[in-house]
């Protein structure tokens, strides 16, 4: 399938009125019945964390440093971060399972 043109909502506008199409979710999948709210408390802070409408990087001076010199130097990736949290939500039933996401493989812990 080829990859549309992307379409950027606010997810601060537009979810709020999907309540009925996660409760469908819900019911479709078996999910364990938890409130619209309780799934994602803030969609003004996904926009936030996903920079919607943000045209210009933001200015940001990090460093690890510290947390390295205090014993932090674990370091975790993201995207396997990602995909493991994911299957633990579809397995407590709280995600729906997703067969495009695959159980192992490359970068997958």
């Amino acid at each position: 399938m080829t990859l549309g043109a992307a379409h950027p909502h606010a997810l601060a506008a537009v979810m709020p009125g999907r309540r009925a199409v996660w409760e469908a979710m819900v019911r479709r999948h078996g999910l364990r019945p938890h409130a619209y709210e309780e799934v994602v408390r803030s969609w003004e802070f996904l926009d936030f964390t996903l920079r919607h409408g943000e045209t210009r990087p933001r200015h940001s001076i990090m460093s690890t440093v510290k947390a390295r010199q205090h014993g932090f130097g674990d370091c975790t990736d993201s995207e396997a971060m990602f995909r493991r949290q994911f299957r633990e939500l579809q397995a407590e039933r709280i995600l729906p399972p997703n067969p495009a996401l695959p159980a192992t493989g490359a970068g997958v812990a």
